[in-house]
């Protein structure tokens, strides 16, 4: 937008030039109204996104399928001591996750908490995770290649004759500590099976 003054020779009165301030105002004004956008955050995984809308990390996509070419082999038995497991699914270290010490806090971004934990399966299996109510508006799940807000919902699947694990994790939007209800089904076993997982916030009711 290009805004244009004309000013006469003689030298302008007070309620000129109060006039003119005015007119370039607005004209700036409507440029940057034009011109302005969402400035990128940096997501939990360090990437940089657009803003997720406040109160909710859901994704459009409520739903992502892991593929198994991003599992790992485990090294050890699952589930370990320290892991919770729902169903043929578990998730590493989840227990110590109930109380972090000061020295291995989450990471916090831009309004967000992230839990990294690694989802594991045995041999030949799938299993799907699913948060359920009433923190499917305040947590997300985090997959390696999934949406960089998360989801409601992952399906992992194993296509291996070993135990592996998937880089994973949760996030609370707009709280730094909080209990996540997960409700799981497997191949192995389609009977939905539940869960609350404590994310810093110590002992939570049961599922």
């Amino acid at each position: 937008m290009v805004v244009t003054l004309r000013v006469s020779p003689r030298k302008p009165d007070s309620r000129s030039v109060l006039w003119m301030l005015v007119v370039v105002v607005l004209g700036v004004s409507a440029l940057t109204a034009c011109t302005g956008g969402v400035a990128p955050v940096s997501s939990p995984t360090g990437e940089h996104q657009s803003a997720t809308p406040t109160g909710s990390g859901v994704s459009a996509s409520s739903h992502f399928n892991d593929a198994c070419t991003q599992a790992r082999p485990v090294h050890g038995p699952v589930p370990g001591p320290t892991d919770i497991a729902i169903g043929k699914l578990s998730f590493g270290g989840a227990r110590a996750a109930a109380n972090l010490p000061s020295t291995d806090a989450p990471i916090l971004d831009h309004g967000s908490t992230f839990y990294k934990m690694g989802a594991q399966l045995p041999a030949n299996t799938s299993a799907t995770v699913t948060i359920v109510a009433p923190e499917v508006s305040e947590a997300t799940i985090i997959a390696e290649t999934g949406p960089k807000s998360g989801t409601r919902s992952v399906t992992y699947t194993n296509c291996t004759d070993t135990a592996q694990w998937w880089v994973a994790g949760f996030v609370l939007w707009g709280r730094q500590t909080g209990c996540v209800t997960v409700e799981t089904t497997s191949s192995a076993d389609p009977t939905p099976q539940r869960a609350v997982i404590s994310l810093n916030a110590g002992k939570c009711p049961p599922a």
